[in-house]
């Protein structure tokens, strides 16, 4: 028999299923494999499943339930008994830091005293709920957690549910309340209920990092007021995608409001689309900021930077518009020409296209994004390309129906590169950054970064180099700038 922290030792390093067998070969090694199982996270789907883990737990005189840190609910309906006996014994995890619901009413709702057993521990910093109303809104009015980050995902509208506030309760800064001293990170996705204005906001002093996803744009003026603190936001809204017309009544009414109660002074890091950042029209700088640019949204990038004067900016295209054309987006370079992009001192350019394009060249396309940089204190220039493989995709099929006997044959033939791909498995990095050089004098460092597609990705091993972005970095002393004619 080995020695006792050996096999400790072993167990450590054995997968769950052997630590099953181990606990079946050593009583006194019991305990042990339990904390190694418990490391992991503990899903919960099925009424079988939790019956399981209830008796699991009750072993070693119930002491397992203090190695328990991670705990996910699938999306399954329970039964209520066995729901309620959960609720009553779930208390005992007193060291249970992550808690997660793939469809938070579904469960919840199998019985009240579960959502109550949770709410009563004391240790929970990591949440994510899925599908929330009611059942969820109850459980979060009565915890006291010490919530470090929470991610509430897709608010429902419940017809039972008779409660004339039950908007304002479902308000993500009054659902999360209790939580409000120790909250550093909050998300919300596809929630509907952010939209109305709360007669009293309360104060969140520790959070950082805002993330609001595929929701409708809510009054922001608050934002400063309810999480001071702040220094990352990122906001993709359904708004996001309306006409910058649209958006006009409420950029105008935001900058209204921030001037009557306040804002922050700076942001650290802004992600989102550009037309979110015109509409919320914040006044403060933003050192920082990642905006997806589209054809219809490209007007909005002066009144958008305006305020932010960013010292690193990332600008995606996403929209195949922006690439028709011998030379792609013709008219973007001219926007770059701005006061807000004056004291850009990094600039990272990300061109993504989802499908082929032919008659496509990125060279005339570079020569005026540098010439229109060229005034500018800049820096380092980055450039990301993440093109499709042409030749990866379904092969062409053509009719040939010269063979009246057969019917229609088919003909196969592979589709030849576009121009794009071509562009980027021949891109020469020291040639792109000597003329970066030349035209931006300022410049230090040119990085060009091509990113494999998807389809090469999934014909190679995880891990090999074909997963990797080919990253080329070149400085100014490592080429010989020819001189513009």
């Amino acid at each position: 028999m080995l020695p006792y922290d050996v096999l400790c030792t072993v167990a450590s390093f054995s997968y769950r299923h052997e630590l099953f067998a181990l606990m079946l070969a050593s009583r006194d090694l019991q305990l042990e494999c339990a904390k190694c199982i418990l490391q992991d996270t503990v899903a919960l789907n099925s009424d079988k499943g939790i019956v399981s883990f209830i008796y699991f737990m009750c072993r070693n005189q119930r002491r397992r339930w203090r190695f328990l840190r991670s705990l996910e609910f699938g999306n399954t309906d329970l039964d209520p008994y066995v729901a309620a006996e959960l609720g009553r014994v779930i208390s005992r995890a007193s060291r249970l830091e992550v808690l997660s619901f793939e469809h938070a009413e579904v469960t919840l709702g199998a019985h009240p005293q579960l959502g109550l057993g949770l709410a009563a521990i004391s240790s929970i910093k990591h949440i994510e709920l899925r599908h929330v109303a009611q059942h969820a809104c109850r459980m979060l009015e009565a915890m006291s957690w010490p919530l470090e980050t929470a991610c509430l995902e897709a608010s429902e509208y419940d017809q039972d549910w008779e409660d004339p506030n039950w908007g304002e309760r479902m308000h993500p800064a009054a659902l999360l309340k209790n939580s409000r001293a120790t909250l550093q990170s909050f998300k919300y996705d596809m929630w509907s209920e952010c939209d109305l204005r709360l007669p009293q906001y309360p104060v969140y002093p520790a959070l950082y990092a805002l993330h609001l996803v595929d929701s409708w744009l809510p009054p922001t003026s608050q934002w400063p007021l309810t999480y001071p603190n702040l220094r990352k936001l990122k906001v993709s809204s359904i708004d996001g995608g309306c006409p910058i017309d649209d958006l006009t009544t409420t950029r105008l009414t935001n900058v209204l409001e921030y001037a009557e109660f306040g804002c922050w002074q700076e942001l650290e890091h802004f992600s989102g689309g550009l037309l979110d950042l015109y509409a919320l029209g914040l006044p403060c700088r933003i050192l920082n900021v990642e905006i997806s640019v589209s054809a219809s949204s490209v007007d909005a990038l002066e009144p958008a930077l305006s305020n932010a004067r960013p010292s690193r900016l990332t600008i995606r295209f996403w929209d195949r518009r922006m690439f028709d054309g011998d030379a792609p987006g013709l008219e973007f370079p001219s926007h770059l020409r701005i006061p807000g992009m004056a004291e850009v001192r990094t600039m990272q350019l990300e061109i993504t296209t989802a499908g082929p394009k032919r008659g496509l060249d990125l060279d005339p396309f570079l020569e005026q994004v540098y010439d229109a940089l060229s005034p500018l204190e800049l820096h380092e220039f980055i450039l990301y390309v993440e093109y499709p493989d042409c030749k990866d995709r379904r092969r062409i099929i053509e009719s040939d129906a010269s063979d009246e006997d057969e019917g229609v044959a088919v003909r196969r033939r592979a589709p030849t590169p576009c121009a794009l791909q071509i562009w980027a498995e021949t891109a020469d990095a020291r040639a792109l950054a000597s003329r970066a050089f030349s035209a931006v004098r300022s410049l230090r460092s040119f990085e060009l970064i091509i990113h494999p597609p998807r389809s090469v990705r999934y014909r190679h091993p995880f891990g090999s180099a074909e997963w990797e972005d080919r990253r080329t970095i070149v400085l100014r002393d490592e080429v010989a700038t020819p001189t513009l004619s």
